[in-house]
C-alpha cells in the first residue's frame, strides 16, 4: 500500500513547494485494519448514547471493527441487564458491515475462589468461553481474551522484561483460566481468532511468561500511549525498540489501545491530534503491525468523580461533549477525529483519490474504474510523482486554457497564474505565490505551474479530502 506522508493543512508551503513524499506502508492493504474502543455495553457515557449513533461515527471515520468490554457471569454470559443491549449491537453492527470486538473480562471472578483447584479453573473457564461462543459465534471472528493481565500479575518493582516477574497472586489460576477460556472458545468456532494483550512499557515477558507455560493464542495485542513513547515502539529516553521484542513471538501483532497520554486532558486537544498523527507517521516502518485502534470513542467525563482512575481516564475520546454533565445528542468533533479521517482515507484510497482528482481537473470527466487502476498501477511501478504526472500529461493530454509566454504582460502572466490556482487548488494565488511564478516563468516553461502544483502537498491533501467527502455523500 502506498501512504503520502504529509499532515493535513489548508496552506500550500512556500516556495518552492513541498512535493509529496511517497512510502510504502503495508504489503496487503486489505489485511490492515483500522479500530477504535468504546464502552458500549458497560459504562456510562456509552450506554446513555445510542447505539446508532456510536455505530455511525465508527462508519464516518471507516473504522471497521469495534473493540470494548464485556463481564462475563460464571456461566460466561453477560450480566442479565446488559444481554439485550449487546445482542442489539451485533445486530445493528453487523448490518453496518462492522465487526464486534469483545474483550472478555472474566479473570477477577476467579481471585475470590482461591479454593480451585488448576483443574476445575480450567474447566469453569472453558464452559464460560464455550457458553459465550455458543450465543454468537456465527458473527463473532476475534475474541480478546482478558486485558492487560500483566499488570494485574507483575510483581512489585519488577521491570518486567523476565517471565519470572509475572508471580502476583497464583501465576497457575492465570494460565489454567487463559487456557480453558480459549479451548471453550476454539472448541464452538475452530476458526475464531484470540487475543492476548500486554499494557506497555517493559512488560512484553508477560508473553514469554504465558508461551512458556503453553497459553495458545492468535494474535499478540500490545497498548501505546506517548508516556511510553512519542514515537511508536519507542521507549522514552531508551535506545530499545519494543518492535524487536514482540516479533520473536512470531504472532501478528496487533496495536490494541493507542492515545496520547491521558488524551486530551489538561486542553491539550491540539496535542492529542499531533501525537496520533505521529503516531501514524511511524506505521509504515512497521510492517509486521496488522491492526490500530484508537483508544477511545468517547469522552468520559463519569470518571472524572471516580476515584480509581486518578481522575485522568476521562478525556481520551475522539468524541467530546457541549456540556457537563452531557447531553448525550449534544457532541463535537475533537481535532483528532480529522487526522483519523485524512490519515484512515488517505491510507485505503489515497492514490485513487489522486487520479480522480487528476482528471476531474485537467480533463473535466469522471474517469472509469479501468482508467484508475490503470494509472494506480503505473504509480505503484513508478513511485516518483513528478515522473508519473510526466507520463501521465504526456498520455492524457489535458486541454490547456493558455501558454504565459515570456514576452507577455504582466496581466496576461497573472491572468494566466490565477487560471491555474484556480483550477486546481480553488483559491486564489497569494501575494507572494504570485510573485514567486511571475519570476519563474520569466524564464521556465510555464506548464511547470501545472506540474509542480499538481505535485504539492496541498493538492495531494485536497484530493484525499475530495475523496472522503465522495465516499460519505454516497454512504
Amino acid at each position: 500500500m502506498l501512504l503520502f506522508f504529509v499532515f493535513f493543512s489548508n496552506c500550500i508551503s512556500f516556495m518552492p513547494v513541498n512535493s509529496i513524499d511517497i512510502n510504502y506502508k503495508f504489503e496487503n492493504e486489505s489485511d490492515f485494519i483500522w479500530g477504535i474502543n468504546g464502552h458500549p455495553v458497560v459504562d456510562k457515557e456509552y450506554v446513555e448514547s445510542s447505539l446508532e449513533q456510536q455505530l455511525s461515527f465508527l462508519t464516518e471515520h471507516q473504522f471497521s471493527i469495534y473493540r470494548f468490554d464485556v463481564n462475563l457471569n460464571d456461566e460466561g454470559l453477560l450480566f442479565d441487564n446488559k444481554v439485550e443491549r449487546f445482542d442489539s449491537l451485533l445486530e445493528m453492527a453487523n448490518k453496518k458491515n462492522i465487526q464486534v470486538f469483545p474483550v472478555l473480562k472474566f479473570y477477577g471472578s476467579f481471585l475470590k475462589q482461591d479454593t480451585l483447584t488448576e483443574q476445575e479453573i480450567y474447566q469453569k473457564a472453558k464452559r464460560q468461553g464455550k457458553n459465550f461462543a455458543k450465543k454468537d459465534s456465527s458473527r463473532i471472528r476475534y475474541y480478546a481474551i482478558e486485558n492487560e493481565l500483566d499488570l494485574k500479575t507483575i510483581a512489585p518493582n519488577a521491570r518486567g522484561t523476565s517471565s519470572k516477574d509475572y508471580s502476583v497472586g497464583n501465576p497457575e489460576m492465570v494460565i489454567a483460566s487463559l487456557k480453558g477460556m480459549i479451548d471453550g472458545i476454539k472448541g464452538v468456532s475452530p476458526e475464531a481468532q484470540t487475543i492476548i494483550n500486554y499494557g506497555g512499557w517493559y512488560n512484553w515477558s508477560f508473553i514469554d511468561f504465558l508461551l512458556e507455560n503453553d497459553v495458545d493464542f492468535d494474535i499478540l495485542g500490545c497498548h501505546w500511549y506517548s508516556e511510553n513513547g512519542r514515537r511508536l515502539f519507542q521507549l522514552e529516553n531508551h535506545n530499545i525498540n519494543v518492535l524487536n521484542e514482540l516479533k520473536r513471538f512470531n504472532k501478528p501483532i496487533w496495536i490494541t489501545e493507542i492515545n496520547k497520554g491521558n488524551g486530551s486532558k489538561y486542553h491539550t486537544e491540539s496535542e492529542q491530534a499531533e501525537m496520533m498523527n505521529l503516531f501514524i507517521d511511524d506505521l509504515y516502518k512497521y510492517p509486521h503491525v496488522k491492526a490500530f485502534f484508537v483508544y477511545e470513542l468517547y469522552d468520559m467525563p463519569y470518571l472524572r468523580t471516580q476515584e480509581w482512575t486518578n481522575y485522568e481516564a476521562s478525556d481520551y475520546g475522539i468524541i467530546g461533549w457541549k456540556s457537563d454533565p452531557p447531553v448525550y445528542s449534544e457532541y463535537y468533533y475533537k481535532p483528532v477525529s480529522n487526522v483519523l479521517k485524512f490519515r484512515i482515507e488517505q491510507a485505503k484510497n489515497g492514490i485513487e483519490n489522486y487520479v480522480i482528482s487528476l482528471y476531474k481537473d485537467l480533463i473535466q470527466q469522471t474517469p472509469t474504474d479501468a482508467l484508475v487502476n490503470h494509472w494506480v498501477n503505473e504509480f505503484k511501478d513508478q513511485p516518483n510523482v513528478e515522473t508519473w504526472i510526466e507520463m501521465f500529461l504526456e498520455h492524457e493530454k489535458p486541454t490547456w486554457t493558455f501558454f504565459a509566454k515570456k514576452n507577455n504582460s504582466e496581466e496576461e502572466k497573472e491572468e494566466y497564474i490565477q487560471s491555474v490556482y484556480t483550477r486546481l487548488l480553488k483559491r486564489n494565488p497569494t501575494i507572494k505565490e504570485m510573485k514567486f511564478w511571475k519570476k519563474y516563468i520569466k524564464n521556465k516553461d510555464s506548464l511547470d505551474v501545472y506540474k509542480i502544483l499538481l505535485s504539492s502537498e496541498e493538492y495531494w491533501n485536497q484530493s484525499i479530502w475530495d475523496g472522503y467527502k465522495r465516499k460519505q455523500a454516497n454512504n
